[in-house]
């Protein structure tokens, strides 16, 4: 399904919760591209840095960095394809899109310089989700990738991505930036206004925080209002492209109730927004083993035996000069072990089964196996790569039926 999927999209977004292992499914997507030949590139938002690590990079910033693939082989052969990594900065892409929208290189100057500007263009709500679009954008109208794979921003809620860049484009028609849009600055500057209509509100605000503060504000609003049409031109492009055959869209859930939960709301949400969904991956998914693509039912008589049972079993093992007790604690933590296991394997199968039911038989669920070790290298990620390119373990969403 995936292999299909690289040769009919360009662009991927993976989203979800946060904590659901986003950043790692993003990344090996965009390496399974590499390993199948393709040039391609992952832009990630992510503070903890774990994909840089991953790529084999302390950090790497706002351009693309191509990522050493020299140490991988596909199929015992070298590896063809390319791959790049980004770690949006959001200032530096605010930044852009303001040189790229003044009406010249002063204003555009004068507003990055501004006090309140900075701060905005790092903190403010909303503007994160709009940047990591806008650079997905870009990317794909002025680059030359075969796939494009977004990690969106990490949210305690996922639909914040869909939400967001519309709560910053309303941001930009509040009152007084559409004041100056309308001309009521009247053409002049930023210190005209101050004087606009004896405006006692503007007096009684000089007078609490000082003119210094209230002409920097005054003229941050006024070049803000400057860039409104371009952002609003620039937004609608954007998701016109997010909506395109060109694009498809991954969630990234964990195998619980509550996650499970909150991705079908937002599957619900990507449909009602024209969005295309192209499938589900669930992560770290315990009940399977790595080299064997099938479910362990691990046996219920050895996971809960009685003490009768452990006893009869450490005399059949213990050796020679082996405490016969020691043998039986052992076999009982193992057990036990075992229990917690068979458990966890149990529900895992029952949110399988729930999200299925909930989605109905079309849309693709891909499992993902709960790896123990850390992805600190690129020969970890690539096998998760080669997982998503096998489709996970799907096939074993039948047995859990």
């Amino acid at each position: 399904m995936l292999q299909e999927l690289m040769s009919e999209k360009r662009l991927i977004v993976c989203a979800g919760s946060g904590g659901v292992g986003k950043t790692t499914v993003s990344a090996a997507l965009a390496l399974s591209a590499a390993l199948q030949g393709k040039k391609a590139l992952v832009v990630t938002i992510d503070p903890a840095r774990r994909l840089a690590n991953a790529l084999g990079f302390e950090e790497f910033g706002n351009e693309e960095f191509e990522v050493d693939l020299s140490t991988l082989t596909c199929k015992g052969e070298p590896v063809t394809g390319q791959l790049f990594a980004m770690m949006l900065d959001q200032k530096l892409t605010f930044d852009t899109l303001v040189e790229r929208y003044a009406p010249d290189a002063g204003s555009a100057q004068r507003l990055m310089e501004n006090r309140w500007y900075q701060q905005m263009s790092s903190a403010l709500a909303g503007a994160q989700d709009y940047m990591a679009v806008e650079k997905l954008y870009e990317m794909a109208q002025e680059r030359d990738y075969d796939l494009i794979v977004l990690d969106t921003p990490p949210t305690t809620n996922a639909l914040d991505f869909l939400e967001a860049p519309q709560r910053l484009m309303d941001m930009l028609q509040l009152q007084p930036i559409q004041w100056f849009r309308k001309g009521v600055g009247g053409g002049g500057t930023a210190s005209r206004w101050l004087r606009w209509g004896g405006s006692s509100l503007i007096k009684a605000l000089g007078r609490v925080v000082g003119g210094e503060v209230v002409e920097e504000l005054s003229t941050l609003l006024q070049d803000m209002s400057i860039l409104y049409d371009g952002f609003k031109e620039r937004a609608g492009e954007m998701w016109g492209l997010l909506r395109s055959d060109e694009c498809g869209f991954f969630l990234v859930s964990a195998p619980n109730r509550s996650a499970l939960k909150e991705a079908l709301f937002f599957h619900h949400k990507l449909l009602e927004s024209g969005m295309p969904f192209s499938g589900i991956w669930l992560n770290r998914v315990r009940g399977f083993y790595q080299d064997k693509h099938t479910w362990s039912a691990l046996p219920q008589q050895f996971s809960r035996p009685d003490e009768e049972a452990l006893e009869v079993l450490a005399k059949e093992i213990c050796q020679d000069g082996e405490s016969l007790e020691d043998t039986v604690v052992l076999l009982r933590d193992m057990s036990r072990h075992f229990g917690l296991e068979f458990q966890e394997v149990e529900q895992a199968r029952k949110e399988v089964v729930f999200l299925r039911e909930q989605l109905g038989e079309e849309p693709f669920i891909g499992l993902l196996p709960l790896i123990q070790e850390e992805l600190h290298e690129l020969a970890g990620l690539a096998h998760v790569g080669q997982l998503l390119l096998d489709d996970g373990v799907g096939p074993l969403l039948d047995e859990a039926m």
